[in-house]
């Protein structure tokens, strides 16, 4: 499944995965390489986070056609908002549905 994220002035970026499509290892593919790109110890600025965020989306290939060398070209207002429209999409793959049933099965309280 694939995609199409337009902006008047950024123009298209085609996604692979989206909120209800990511798996739980499409997830941590993208995890272990943003955490390979940067150490968790490391105080980052907004930008640099943005920049993060992009360029493992990048790698591991939730957006198609770019690489992460790129980004370091991109104007900051385009990859920030790159990185707003991957953080939704992890934002809605790990958000627990609140509508969702209570457990059911031989659950009681002891």
């Amino acid at each position: 499944m694939t995609y199409s994220v337009k902006h008047d002035k950024y123009g298209e970026f085609i996604f692979t995965v989206d909120g209800e499509s990511l798996t739980q290892a499409q997830l941590e593919a993208y995890m272990k390489t943003y955490r390979t790109l940067a150490p968790m110890s490391e105080m980052r600025s907004k930008a640099e986070e943005s920049g993060l965020t992009v360029r493992a989306a990048f790698t591991v290939g939730w957006i198609e056609g770019h690489t992460a060398d790129e980004v370091s070209a991109m104007r900051p207002k385009v990859v920030r908002w790159l990185a707003e429209q991957i953080d939704a999409i992890y934002s809605v793959a790990t958000q627990p549905d609140p509508k969702a049933s209570e457990p059911q099965g031989n659950m009681r309280e002891t």
